[in-house]
């Protein structure tokens, strides 16, 4: 809930925040999941959350750093994703995050 909770007092225009059940991917979390381009971010913890905000919600770049290696191997380009998620809809169109609660293991 502590990674819910930053998102939620870091609140981002046209960016729904939801918590969701299981996403698949247990031991790998507290997760967050950028809908609609499909971007994961894995074992995110409250203090990393303004940096997501500020970096991809707001700047358009994911934090590579952050990205889970499983659905983005290094080398690959997270950022080409969201470009051409972003051409393909409504520039206008709200974004959705999925994050999981923040407690380990069996997380996400």
């Amino acid at each position: 809930m502590a990674v819910l909770n930053a998102f939620q007092v870091n609140p981002v225009s046209k960016v729904g925040v939801v918590e969701s059940g299981c996403l698949g991917q247990c031991g790998n979390g507290p997760m967050v999941l950028v809908l609609p381009e499909q971007t994961w971010y894995w074992q995110v913890q409250p203090d990393e959350v303004k940096a997501i905000v500020d970096r991809h919600l707001q700047g358009g770049c994911p934090v590579s750093a952050m990205l889970y290696p499983k659905f983005h191997p290094r080398g690959s380009s997270p950022t080409k994703a969201l470009k051409s998620s972003q051409s393909s809809s409504d520039s206008r169109e709200s974004k959705e995050l999925a994050t999981t609660p923040s407690v380990r293991p069996g997380m996400l």
